[in-house]
């Protein structure tokens, strides 16, 4: 028998027959390395001349350790770098001892079946930290806001001129902030925020008029123009104002102001409808106001919609109480704009835009 083995590696395909007692006092669990696509044989093996099938230990030579996918793929920023657009991500790596990793960026979101197609199809990078970025600067190859691409990232199990990379699941939906611009004119405006954007940003890009801010329960809120301001608003700078809800901003003298979110736009929002006037905001895309309101919060028979120059639209809704019709001054809500909301029904309920 054989003493001292740290491992055995045999390099014929089929598993040869050997003497009987060949590896005695060898542990059934040391590692045995076999030719790569030769596994099975050998651990199937049953002739009683030679134990292969007795080892538990057993590798292919092909069979790499490190060849697991990176996981917990996360996008940290969407902010521009020295004026290029495109976003930072972190992730975990698969196992420990990796020490390099791929990642592949497209606008599908289907990941090619060729490391070939992904380069004629995508963008290829590879990074020596569990952090990646991807800031375009060719004219080809530009982030575009309003831009979705997807993200997977990969550990290399081949070689760089035979690659075979195991991917993360995926995958990582990214989309590049638009430069959001609200134009505000003398006079009352409804303004209804496509994206978060807290008060004291708000309040910062309206310096240098006078104007007032209303909310429909929480008071106002009045600047001279030098940033003094007051009022009864309960809400704080750091208050985030959402999509969905919707602000009386009044420019008190003749100047315009437009205010600037560099935000992913949002297209949907949840407004809670009190019974009586609600006021929100609008962010869809939708053609008729059937559509934007949507199935998951059907309208009362009654129900209203007014816009800021007062024309209205009414639900009515059919005999059997199954559905209905808008109809008045106007059949679509405008995104980025403000309504009131008059709900007939005498409960508070949930009104779903999209």
């Amino acid at each position: 028998g054989c003493t001292g083995l740290t491992s055995i590696t045999v390099e014929a395909t089929t598993p040869p027959t050997l003497d009987s007692g060949a590896f005695d006092n060898v542990p059934v669990s040391i590692l045995v390395y076999v030719p790569c696509g030769s596994l099975e044989a050998y651990q199937n093996y049953n002739n009683t001349g030679t134990p292969w099938g007795g080892f538990t230990n057993i590798h292919d030579l092909c069979e790499n350790p490190l060849c697991v996918a990176p996981t917990n793929v996360e996008v940290t920023s969407t902010e521009p770098q020295n004026g290029y657009n495109g976003f930072t991500f972190t992730f975990m790596p698969g196992v420990e001892g990796q020490t390099s990793w791929e990642y592949y960026i497209s606008r599908t979101p289907v990941l090619p079946e060729t490391y070939e197609e992904m380069v004629a199809n995508g963008w290829l990078g590879s990074t020596n930290q569990t952090v990646g970025s991807y800031y375009p600067t060719d004219e080809d190859e530009l982030a575009m806001e309003g831009t979705t691409y997807y993200l997977w990232v990969g550990y290399n199990c081949g070689t760089e001129g035979d690659p075979d990379i195991v991917w993360s699941e995926g995958p990582t939906m990214v989309t590049i902030p638009s430069e959001i611009v609200y134009n505000l004119t003398s006079g009352v405006n409804w303004w209804a925020p496509l994206a978060p954007i807290t008060m004291g940003e708000l309040k910062s890009q309206l310096y240098g008029i006078p104007v007032v801010i209303n909310s429909q329960n929480g008071g106002f809120l009045y600047s001279d123009g030098n940033d003094n301001w007051s009022g009864t608003l309960s809400k704080s700078d750091d208050y985030i104002i959402q999509p969905g809800e919707m602000y009386k901003i009044v420019i008190k003298d003749d100047s315009s102001k437009d205010v600037y979110v560099f935000a992913v736009p949002q297209t949907w929002a949840n407004v809670e409808l009190q019974h009586g006037y609600n006021w929100f905001g609008y962010t869809g895309n939708a053609e008729t106001i059937a559509d934007a309101i949507g199935p998951n919060s059907p309208p009362t028979n009654g129900d209203k919609i007014i816009d800021k120059d007062g024309n209205v639209a009414t639900f009515t809704a059919n005999n059997n109480e199954q559905g209905g019709t808008w109809s008045g001054d106007f059949n679509q809500l405008q995104k980025g704009h403000g309504y009131v909301y008059y709900s007939a029904a005498d409960y508070t309920r949930p009104l779903y835009l999209q």
